[in-house]
């Protein structure tokens, strides 16, 4: 993979190509080829499971960004991406091959992060090994609620929403949206006052929220109002059934009228 600072308006972010033979090699588990990518060295490490091929796209901007803090493996599981297939492999198949490739290594402590099967692998691998792994899934309300007030902005780029609790649950923790404009979020979400809206989902117009938005912390009265225009938002129900009301009454008189 190779990567290259650029300027964007007063900051410095890292632009990433696709993989390259700088850090991807592949490596034989358990009579398998795995590939996968090794950025080095370094005191703690990182494994990213199902996470070089099929998955790169949801990598691709994570792995330089944790490489200032853990050697990254991102590896595909068999027949997954670029990984060896040969023939179906069922969970523990896969725990096998995930345990070999960590003892292989000799990784002794690591995070694991899965993706697509690889969260049901990382479950397994937990299971089997309650004294080297620990695993949270699921939903607790609680460390939600911690989530959205101890962070200042909550990243929504859903393609479509229909409506979204997330992004309003948010605005009264005072943490600011970021989201693409589409269906509930562009109901509940003004751009620039409440929160950041893009148009299009791509990852330019991703990215150029994300700017406003840092824009917006490094002003620190900016980022006050916009908190108290957010923490101020309303969203009653009596609002939403009175529409709905008006709704049925034109529905109700233009059927009268044609009775």
């Amino acid at each position: 993979m190779s990567a290259r600072y650029v300027k964007f308006r007063s900051m410095t972010t890292l632009e990433t190509k696709a993989p390259s033979t700088n850090w991807r090699r592949d490596l034989i588990v358990d009579g398998r080829r795995l590939a996968l990518l090794d950025t080095g060295e370094h005191d703690r490490t990182c494994v990213l499971v199902h996470g070089l091929a099929a998955s790169w796209d949801y990598w691709r901007l994570t792995i330089p960004a944790l490489t200032a803090s853990h050697r990254v493996v991102a590896v595909d599981l068999p027949g997954f991406g670029y990984s060896e297939d040969r023939g179906r492999y069922g969970p523990d198949e896969l725990v096998k091959v995930l345990i070999e490739l960590v003892n292989q290594e000799r990784i002794d402590t690591v995070d694991l992060i899965g993706h697509s099967m690889g969260t049901v692998v990382v479950s397994e691998f937990a299971a089997r090994y309650p004294d080297r792994v620990g695993v949270r899934l699921g939903f607790e309300e609680g460390t939600a609620r911690r989530m959205y007030a101890g962070s200042d902005f909550l990243l929504m780029p859903s393609r479509f929403e229909p409506c979204g609790l997330s992004q309003m649950y948010a605005q009264k923790f005072g943490s600011l949206p970021i989201a693409h404009r589409t269906g509930g979020l562009a109901d509940t979400i003004e751009d620039g006052v409440t929160g950041f809206l893009f148009r299009e989902p791509s990852l330019g117009e991703l990215l150029g929220a994300v700017y406003r938005a840092v824009d917006a912390f490094r002003s620190r009265k900016k980022l006050n109002t916009m908190r108290r225009a957010a923490m101020g938002r309303h969203y009653p129900w009596q609002r939403s059934a009175l529409g709905y009301k008006r709704v049925y009454d034109r529905a109700l008189t233009g059927a009268l009228a044609r009775s």
